[in-house]
């Protein structure tokens, strides 16, 4: 994404705590800083010894800035659109992002003594003794070096173009759908290169910025006003060109333009003397006297920033307590209950609202908590309700006159409980979104999942939805608990696990007329020994026994595949794409977004786009 040109020793001393997961040494102070990157979801610093990285991809998506291990003697590091790489004693060596083991084996060979590297979505160059040699995607003949370069001193890559420094000036090759390749004949002595641009997939639209003796010029698309220079720049020293925002530092600091969606164009007023510069898809950083500055896009903690990562490190800690007796998962957050109380921790990103982190203060004890998409509610001791969080149709608006309520749940944007009066649905203020089915007598457990609602009463199960009652087992025996899913549910009863709705032909995955995937989350293993919890999740299904925890169904975010160092579970909670447990050591969890952009608990398994 970006080639700094320009390399400031700096002293700096940022007492940050360790980072978990293996492979890499936390830092506790960073020395003489010579560059920053930055990608899609990832920020990276090369100084005196070695490299530090936060963010996805990396060992345990390390929110803490991390050392890179099996480095030798780095002297250059790039970012590409979901990877690192850094040039070393060993040549190219990649330490951070998606595939990088692939993208390693496609290097080309013979290269001689590289000086610099320039990183895309899917090509990418290097600069080395024989000059500019790029390897990947060629469809818009971005990979074809032109034979005329002379002397080229610096190489940048855009989505689907390519531009070199040379002693003629500027050269590019490539894709020109919006001009990006077509050099402005007003450029002199250019210094910095940077390229950058594309749509959401970053695959087209491509633009590119120099800095010359006249300043600063871009040329290529400007859809978001990504090439349209302020016009208060003043003797600017670097650019650099993100994916539809554009960063300069001039006399007065950083200054940026172009989409400003996460506020990625708005760069702190109070640097001190800033000379390093990074961009990435949507967020920002710098280098100043006091340490390093980012803003933006937060998600995957790719900002680094000191605060969260306090918080995140005691949440770190607070989660390694074996103390936890309540975990409720949403989308991608989960709130539980120790001996201080409840909290929750969420996937820092622009969509979830930030309330879904604080837990009420007026929940002092609670004995029960329930995530719905985006909203949360709690009943503490005394049978007082609160929820928060997302309230787009009301959801956290708490009926008044709950009587005596004993049990929560929620799901999609509703939630229910259970009080002296029977079962009380609200959304909206529609207290009977969902028309509770007739003759539910004496209800002690309900559950929601996505559309659907079931009850246990004197008659056994009942489920509804808002089209009214849903079929039930007719072989369920004497349930005494009730796991609602999205499409499917689960009882324990006398014969152990009953579950019944999408995946119960037992098939690994196919598509409904819907469109859904069933994913045989219904379909019970054999084996199970003394069942005592259930858990229907998305797509997939977990349960409790002698043996410890068993999952089953979908598994495409690995959700379904139970960690081996699982050390006397008591509970497990199956959720959209992941699954926690509780066991010895605390929180344990598997599947996708395992540390929701903060510190990660203990985790241990996740598909290889999610590590």
């Amino acid at each position: 994404m970006l080639n700094l040109r320009i390399a400031l020793l700096l002293g700096l001393s940022l007492c940050l705590l360790s980072a978990c997961g293996a492979g890499t040494t936390g830092i506790r102070s960073f020395e003489n800083i010579t560059q920053i990157t930055a990608n899609s979801i990832q920020t990276c610093i090369l100084y005196e010894e070695g490299v530090a990285c936060w963010g996805k991809a990396l060992p345990s998506n390390a929110m803490v800035p991390t050392r890179m291990e099996n480095l030798s003697n780095p002297f250059f590091i790039a970012s590409g659109y979901s990877i690192s790489c850094a040039l070393d004693d060993n040549g190219v060596t990649c330490f951070a992002g998606w595939d990088k083991d692939g993208f390693a084996d496609a290097i080309p060979a013979g290269i001689r003594n590289p000086t610099k590297l320039a990183l895309g979505k899917d090509h990418h160059c290097i600069l080395d003794d024989s000059g500019v040699v790029c390897w990947g995607n060629n469809d818009h003949g971005q990979s074809t070096v032109p034979a005329n370069l002379l002397n080229p001193t610096d190489v940048t890559v855009g989505p689907r173009h390519t531009c070199a420094l040379d002693d003629t000036g500027v050269v590019c090759w490539g894709g020109n759908e919006d001009g990006e390749r077509t050099v402005p004949d007003s450029l002199s002595n250019p210094v910095v290169i940077s390229a950058g641009g594309g749509d959401k997939n970053l695959v087209s639209g491509g633009y590119t910025c120099a800095l010359d003796d006249n300043g600063i010029q871009c040329w290529g698309s400007n859809r978001s006003g990504e090439s349209t220079i302020p016009n208060n720049i003043s003797n600017p020293i670097t650019v650099a060109a993100g994916k539809n925002h554009t960063c300069a530092i001039d006399d007065n600091g950083p200054i940026c333009w172009g989409k400003n969606n996460f506020g990625q164009t708005r760069a702190p007023a109070n640097l001190s003397n800033p000379k390093l510069l990074a961009v990435g898809t949507e967020h920002t950083c710098a280098v100043d006297d006091t340490g390093y500055h980012c803003w933006g896009e937060d998600d995957f903690g790719k900002l680094g920033n000191p605060q969260t990562i306090e918080e995140g490190l005691a949440l770190k800690a607070r989660l390694s307590n074996p103390g936890i007796t309540r975990l409720s998962m949403g989308d991608s957050y989960t709130c539980a209950r120790d001996d201080d109380g409840g909290f929750c921790w969420t996937d820092i990103r622009e969509n979830f609202p930030t309330a879904l982190n604080t837990f009420p203060t007026d929940i002092k004890n609670p004995v029960s908590i329930a995530n719905g998409n985006q909203h949360s509610c709690a009943l503490d001791e005394q049978g007082g309700v609160s929820c928060w969080g997302y309230d787009f149709w009301s959801e956290n608006a708490v009926p008044l006159g709950l009587s005596n309520p004993t049990a929560l749940t929620s799901g999609s944007n509703r939630s229910c409980a259970l009080d002296d009066n029977g079962v009380i649905c609200w959304v909206g203020g529609d207290f009977q979104l969902d028309p509770t089915p007739q003759g539910i007598i004496n209800p002690t457990a309900i559950d929601i999942g996505g559309w659907r609602s079931c009850t246990l009463d004197d008659s056994g199960v009942s489920c509804w939805n808002g089209w009214g009652s849903l079929e039930v087992p007719s072989n369920i025996s004497n349930p005494t608990a009730i796991s609602v899913g999205s499409y499917h549910s689960c009882t324990l009863d006398d014969d152990g696990v009953t579950c019944w709705g999408d995946g119960e032909n037992g098939s690994t995955e196919k598509t409904t007329a819907g469109g859904r995937f069933e994913h045989a989350q219904s379909t019970v293993p054999s084996g199970l020994k003394n069942p005592r919890l259930v858990s229907a999740g998305d797509t997939h299904t977990c349960a409790l026994d002698d043996n410890g925890v068993t999952c089953w169904g979908g598994n495409l975010y690995k959700q379904s595949n139970v960690p081996s160092s699982l050390s006397n579970p008591v509970s497990v909670f199956a959720g959209d794409k992941d699954t926690c447990a509780v066991d010895d050591s605390g929180v344990v969890c598997w599947g996708k977004d395992l540390c929701w952009g903060i510190i990660c608990p203990r985790a241990t398994e996740c598909s290889g786009a999610s590590c």
